[in-house]
């Protein structure tokens, strides 16, 4: 719905999947993460960061998802919920074919402080894009200080 108002039925779902540790709801609201409206895929992103549910499980199966919007953003959430745990199974991220997906997987594991994957962080300050190795050096940063 370029130009208009977002779907209201989907917002709806999305703000009802915010309140629900339903596994239905967590996956449609992974779904809409790769929705083409960006204000669907925003409200998806706030609907599972504000979960209260145990939802982790389902996002980090969908940390291999096809789609590379779907593993940036589950990245993402996890690192938004302090899901540190999760750490582990983001780091592969750091090898994805999407400098979007790199990006995104290094600054959650810098926000989480996950000291491990320091050297693997530090190697991507020489990617060859300039928004990976942006994320490379704000994750540093960001692991020296945790």
């Amino acid at each position: 719905m370029k130009g208009g108002d977002p779907d209201p039925g989907k917002m709806r779902r999305l703000a009802d999947a915010a309140l629900s540790p339903d596994t239905a709801s967590v996956q449609y609201a992974v779904s809409m993460l790769d929705d083409e409206d960006i204000r669907i895929r925003g409200e998806a992103f706030c609907s599972l960061v504000l979960n209260r549910g145990d939802i982790a499980p389902v996002l980090e199966r969908h940390l291999a998802s096809q789609s590379h919007n779907v593993r940036a953003f589950c990245a993402l959430v996890l690192a938004n919920r302090g899901d540190s745990a999760s750490a582990p199974r983001i780091l592969p991220l750091l090898d994805d074919g999407r400098a979007a997906v790199r990006s995104c997987a290094l600054g959650a594991l810098g926000y989480l402080g996950y000291a491990a994957a320091a050297d693997r962080v530090a190697e991507l300050l020489d990617d060859e894009n300039e928004e990976v190795r942006r994320s490379a050096a704000k994750a540093v940063s960001d692991l020296k200080a945790a």
